[in-house]
């Protein structure tokens, strides 16, 4: 796993580094603006972006290398999640890093570590959504409690995890 940190730090630190050779995207001035007047909710998306917006932009200042962090470092712990993930499933070393690896140079990734966007978070809330179903399949029943906890994150994030929840409660096995 030594290898595969060094990878999502790897990312994390492209990412850091070249966060600002553009502009901002459009949607990045709403959730800067949507972070400024914080509510329960807003018309087109639920509130956690712009909550963790205002913090990152407290913290960390109103660079687009700082407002960029938090999709770079949400991104990146994609990386580790994924090598966890394969671990699960009986990888070893070699199926780790490739994992790792896949994730490092998927376009997708790429994009979504780069840019301010609900998209952004979206991967690592789904992933750990699927990681804890996985575990509290093969050995500990209350790792549900964790799925339920990361699915509410993503409520709060992106409404499209519900459908995650829907297919996952639509697919399980009926015991009569």
């Amino acid at each position: 796993m030594i290898v595969v940190v060094a990878i999502a730090l790897g990312k994390l630190g492209l990412h850091c580094f070249f966060n600002n050779r553009y502009g901002y995207f459009r949607d990045e001035f709403n959730y800067l603006s949507s972070g400024n007047h914080l509510a329960w909710g807003y018309v087109d998306q639920p509130p956690l972006l712009p909550f963790l917006v205002r913090v990152s932009r407290a913290l960390l200042g109103d660079s687009l290398r700082s407002i960029r962090f938090l999709p770079a470092l949400t991104i990146s712990a994609v990386v580790i999640l994924t090598a966890m993930m394969a671990r699960e499933f009986g990888g070893r070393r070699f199926a780790l890093i490739l994992s790792a690896i896949a994730i490092l140079v998927a376009p997708f990734y790429l994009s979504d570590g780069s840019l301010l966007t609900t998209n952004s978070l979206e991967p690592l809330l789904w992933m750990g959504c699927a990681y804890f179903a996985i575990v509290a399949i093969k050995r500990d029943a209350r790792c549900w409690i964790a799925f339920g906890v990361m699915a509410g994150l993503g409520l709060e994030e992106k409404y499209s995890i519900a459908i995650f929840g829907l297919v996952l409660q639509h697919g399980r096995p009926n015991r009569h």
